[in-house]
């Protein structure tokens, strides 16, 4: 379990071992197997800064990445430059309604995100935020 930590995140890892441990138990109850050896494991992540995955564009590649946005549709500059500038996810630009935009004091209230399951409140309490723009 604890080799997953490397390529999956914590919670993944845990949920990842939950299940196999709900199935062995059954095994067990089922007298498919003798004991449970996912029962008492004990899952740590190592909080590797210099592991972690980069997330974010280089200033060459942001130059790129906007160059090429420049020759799209303009409403597709605008998404591209929306998101770019605010940081915010592509979920939480398609859940925006126009009250959500303050033109004058240039904020964007992000409260929603939006998924093929429909509109929802952000992942986390601290994903709902105001930036100025």
């Amino acid at each position: 379990m604890n080799r997953l930590t490397k390529d999956y995140s914590l919670g993944t890892v845990k949920a990842i071992h939950s299940i196999f441990c709900i199935a062995t138990n059954k095994a067990v109850e089922l007298e498919m197997l003798t004991y449970n050896k996912y029962r008492n494991i004990s899952i740590k992540k190592e909080n590797d800064i210099s592991e972690r995955k980069v997330n974010y564009l280089t200033r060459d590649e942001v130059t790129i990445f906007m160059d090429t946005a420049k020759q799209c549709p303009f409403y597709q500059y605008i998404v591209a430059l929306t998101l770019l500038r605010t940081g915010m996810r592509k979920g939480e630009l398609i859940a925006l309604h126009w009250d959500d935009i303050n033109f004058k004091d240039k904020t964007i209230s992000i409260t929603k995100t939006r998924s093929s399951h429909g509109v929802k409140p952000p992942k986390t309490k601290r994903s709902i935020r105001t930036n100025k723009y």
